[in-house]
């Protein structure tokens, strides 16, 4: 049985992170109002920035707040990954590393260094909780949300953005004059681990317009991670993205 403990759930909920300003309030969404549009989907899918020819791995710093049932914790994430992996290792506020998560888009290895075990759990409809959920996207792939014309139904407009309307239920708002993504939104039926990705403050790195506070909402709403980058490296030389862990660490596998 796997050792359970406040801090455990609380590293999980943390590595679930990794898994930026705007012209207008993500929050204001839900009250704005969106009529016919001459842009097509073809149109907006070529509009909205894609990185994935000349983007191939980042790494950085930066803070986040985990909401759960379990309660609120802050938290320093530093974070390295490509377009296959993802890893993240944490620090508590008082400096202290809790441990680590490596996801790999089939598995999630979770290091807790606090409790001296580690998890491995496969990445599957059923097979995680509604936190564990959350750590399976890759930090990539969030900074740089893509999308291609083919699931666009329709693309509708407002005074300031865009929303493309998904096949399935999904939507995704775009400034309309910069086209840079403002949410992302998912229904329960997709099983996708999350069902909205809030991005404001986006900056320039380079060529590459990045956001710098991301908020995420779990798929069942009970968790989310309020992320806010502090520093952020284009394509470094990254090392082996892996965990090595101690030979005496036991690791569980599954949920």
């Amino acid at each position: 049985m796997i050792p359970s403990s406040h801090s455990a759930r609380t590293l999980v909920g943390v590595l679930a992170l990794l898994l930026a300003a705007a012209c207008s309030s993500t929050r204001e969404l839900a009250d704005t109002e969106f009529g016919p549009t001459d842009v097509t989907p073809a149109q907006l899918a070529r509009a909205l920035p894609d990185y994935r020819g000349s983007l191939h791995a980042v790494s950085g710093e930066g803070r986040a707040v985990v909401s759960s049932e379990e309660g609120t914790e802050r938290v320093t994430i530093r974070f390295r990954g490509n377009r296959l992996r993802s890893l993240l290792e944490i620090r508590n506020s008082l400096g202290i590393e809790g441990g680590r998560m490596l996801s790999d888009g089939d598995t999630l290895l979770i290091w807790n260094r606090l409790d001296g075990f580690a998890r491995k759990i496969p990445i599957r409809p059923g097979s995680l909780r509604s936190i564990d959920h959350l750590a399976s996207l890759n930090v990539l792939q969030m900074l740089n949300f893509t999308v291609e014309a083919a699931p666009i139904r329709r693309v509708l407009a407002s005074d300031e953005l865009l929303r493309a309307d998904l096949e399935g239920g999904g939507k995704i708002y775009a400034g309309r004059s910069d086209t840079l993504v403002r949410r992302v939104e998912q229904p329960p039926s997709s099983g996708l681990p999350y069902s909205r990705i809030d991005y404001e403050a986006y900056a320039r790195t380079g060529d590459y317009a990045i956001p710098r506070k991301i908020t995420i909402f779990s798929a069942d709403g009970n968790a989310r991670v309020v992320f806010q980058i502090r520093s952020l490296e284009i394509n470094p030389e990254l090392d082996s993205l892996r965990i090595d862990l101690p030979p005496d660490i036991p690791i569980y596998h599954g949920s």
